[in-house]
């Protein structure tokens, strides 16, 4: 996640809304021929946030990587899902953390969720499972929204050490996150740092707003 609304310049058939106490407005729709998962001011799957990744995922070259195991924070739609699988044939266990079962739910109805081999859905708090997690992943994409926000705990250097312990060697992280805003720069600017402590890092910016983060362990 996430792109505004204004920026997709949405002309759309809408097949679903719907909503939950995490998202209150979730949305299905058909935008210029593709099915896409909105909130109420932004892309959750398969429109903007779909091409953000496939960008962040080609200038790092990711199907020449070895990667064994994949932890995925936010599922939305499961458009990283999809590009990670079908486009750059990363095969290998998924375990995907989300914290709202109607998006679940929605993936499998509209997005073939269930088509997928190897998948593991935790419908958790991400935060928590992180903690208690024993696993170690080659790769975590963290991309954690509330609409257009990500949760201020995602910004504490105690979450960055939750990760830090369930990474792999030469284990890679990619968190997205939108920077506009001075307190967004101020955010990613710790985010970074706190990293970079026990990685090598680079920011990959995509469409003007979105910042990649690009994190492998030294």
């Amino acid at each position: 996640m996430k792109w505004p609304k204004w920026k997709i310049l949405v002309k759309n058939e809408v097949l679903e809304q719907t909503g939950s106490d995490k998202n209150p407005h979730l949305e299905v729709a058909i935008e210029y021929g593709k099915t896409v998962l909105n909130t109420e001011h932004g892309n959750f799957s398969f429109g903007n946030l779909h091409t953000v990744f496939d960008e962040a995922f080609k200038k790092i070259k990711i199907e020449q990587r070895q990667i064994n195991s994949c932890l995925l924070l936010g599922l939305g739609g499961g458009s990283v899902l999809d590009l990670l699988i079908n486009k750059y044939q990363i095969h290998c266990p998924f375990s995907v953390v989300e914290h709202d079962p109607i998006v679940v739910e929605l993936a499998r109805k509209y997005f073939g969720l269930n088509d997928y081999k190897d998948i593991e859905i935790h419908i958790a708090d991400a935060f928590e499972y992180v903690k208690l997690c024993s696993n170690k992943f080659d790769l975590i994409i963290i991309d954690l929204y509330n609409d257009l926000n990500v949760p201020e705990q995602a910004h504490t250097k105690e979450f960055v050490d939750d990760i830090r312990n369930i990474m792999a060697s030469k284990g890679l992280v990619m968190f997205n996150k939108v920077v506009i805003h001075k307190t967004e720069k101020q955010q990613y600017n710790s985010l970074y740092n706190y990293f970079f402590e026990f990685c090598t890092c680079k920011t990959i910016q995509v469409l003007g707003m979105n910042n990649i983060l690009v994190a492998e362990k030294i």
